[in-house]
């Protein structure tokens, strides 16, 4: 099977699961976004037991594509950002991973606020 099947296949499920943990806990607290937070814990979570196993032993990378980039990429790309920044900061590299996370979050949210804005004028 052609590597991209595995992604694709592997991306279906998560955001399966990532819609499925939206219904579920979204009603739990209503008043912040739980669901996204457990998502983005969780899914960084699997994906560093993921990275782990699949690093540490001489596999087949088709696994790896199936849970880390499908399953873990569909189901939170805020778990990829996370092991990025980790391997700065196992580098020694500190000042690449904090400018990482600063300019994910900051251009991320611009971004948004932007969409928002030229969404409104028409």
């Amino acid at each position: 099977m052609p590597e991209v099947l595995y992604v694709f296949f592997g991306g279906g499920i998560g955001s399966l699961l990532r819609y499925f943990t939206g219904k579920v806990f979204s009603s739990i607290i209503p008043f912040f976004p739980i669901a996204t937070l457990l998502s983005n814990i969780s899914g960084s979570f699997i994906l560093g037991l993921v990275f782990v196993f699949y690093s540490s032993k001489n596999l087949n990378t088709n696994g790896y594509l199936f849970l880390a980039t499908g399953i873990c990429g569909g189901y939170s790309t805020f778990s990829t950002f996370t092991l990025e920044n980790m391997k700065f900061f196992q580098d020694g590299n500190i000042s690449a991973g904090l400018l990482n996370i600063g300019l994910n979050l900051s251009f991320s949210l611009l971004s948004l606020v932007a969409g928002i804005f030229i969404a409104r004028q028409f």
